[in-house]
């Protein structure tokens, strides 16, 4: 299996969790102040919500959303003496500046960065990965569209410790 076959399957498995989770499809989709409390989507309303790509235009087909959710693998990286990977997931949380607040003094981009941290963190993927939380940073698009980057750590070989 080539290295980056495992890279891809982390990208994946990823969005697959963020696709899954019910608060965070509202969160995408309902445009209102009370989006947690809006009816619930389907996971295939949200797939067009959440990519694969680092890099897009918000004002075309199909990232042209309100709020969007990106995942990417930054970095990898070659353990010395092993041949394992570590590496770098950003997952990039971008939302119209207008829709950032939400009811009961929550932010719709840190609501989400909540939900992915908790869904996330120290979590198994892609058979012998783990992830890690190391941090948030402010992203800005524009003038009209914010929002904030998280950052895992994506450690190669870590994942299987618990299971012996």
């Amino acid at each position: 299996m080539s290295k980056l076959t495992n890279i891809q399957r982390v990208i994946y498995e990823i969005k697959n969790r963020l696709q899954n989770n019910g608060d965070i499809r509202k969160l995408l989709l309902h445009d209102v102040p009370n989006a947690l409390d809006g009816a619930a989507v389907s996971f295939d309303e949200a797939d067009s919500f959440i990519t694969v790509s680092p890099i897009f235009d918000m004002s075309k087909e199909p990232f042209n959303k309100n709020t969007i959710i990106s995942v990417s693998v930054t970095r990898a990286s070659k353990q010395e003496q092993t041949a394992m990977l570590n590496g770098l997931v950003k997952i990039t949380i971008l939302t119209q500046s207008e829709l950032w607040k939400l009811t009961n003094n929550m932010i719709r981009p840190v609501q989400i960065g909540n939900l992915i941290i908790d869904l996330l963190d120290e979590l198994k993927v892609a058979i012998s990965n783990k992830l890690s939380f190391n941090m948030m940073e402010l992203a800005i698009l524009n003038e009209n569209i914010s929002g904030y980057s998280l950052t895992f750590l994506m450690n190669e070989g870590s994942g299987l410790v618990e299971q012996f």
